[in-house]
């Protein structure tokens, strides 16, 4: 009797813990968006990016940084 109480505590205890672990809201990740174009110019670059920062922003998940120019980062 014991025995059964004490599997059905730990039981409770380990979904009672797997509860919390999923509540916590994950933390924000930071994605950079390159999009230099050099010589030819597609269309859908510019559509892209702000795709990408929308999508981010409505859902949460991560913060956009866009750089159309990479002579600073490199």
């Amino acid at each position: 009797m014991k025995v059964r109480r004490s599997v059905y505590l730990l039981s409770l205890l380990g979904f009672c813990s797997l509860c919390i672990a999923q509540s916590q809201t994950p933390q924000k990740k930071h994605l950079l968006v390159l999009g230099e174009e050099k010589g030819y110019r597609h269309e859908s670059v510019s559509h892209a990016m702000a795709t990408i920062e929308r999508l981010g922003e409505a859902t949460g998940l991560w913060d956009t940084t866009i750089r159309t120019d990479t002579e600073v980062l490199t």
